[in-house]
């Protein structure tokens, strides 16, 4: 059951407009793509730029996934297999500070081989 909700959680990391932070920087000094605004602003934002990386939907759907991540390994402590384990060190670089915040600690957490 937990691999199951693990691959739709990691499916959704990646299909949520999932774009790095450093790819999110290059586009938007390129002017490809518009810096989301800070607090009231970001809900007339979202509705305006449904495919930008940081719109409310895509966020929203991002940070789930990723506390979902690590609610499982929270939990469940199962092993992550080389494919779940590269899945999140690649989401770890998303443009979303509360997907890198979620994820981190799920590193730690999991039931394969401790890094301390």
């Amino acid at each position: 059951m937990a691999g199951r909700r693990l691959k739709q959680y990691l499916c959704d990391l990646w299909s949520n407009g999932f774009m790095t932070l450093k790819e999110y920087e290059k586009r938007i000094a390129a002017g490809d793509m518009v810096k989301s605004p800070p607090g009231p602003m970001m809900l007339s934002f979202s509705g305006r730029t449904l495919t930008h990386p940081l719109a409310r939907k895509n966020r929203f759907a991002c940070v789930d996934a990723a506390d979902g991540v690590l609610n499982i390994a929270i939990v469940d402590r199962p092993v992550f297999s080389t494919r779940v384990m590269k899945d999140i060190y690649g989401s770890l670089f998303d443009c979303s500070a509360a997907v890198r915040g979620s994820l981190s600690p799920a590193l730690l957490f999991h039931g394969g081989d401790r890094f301390c």
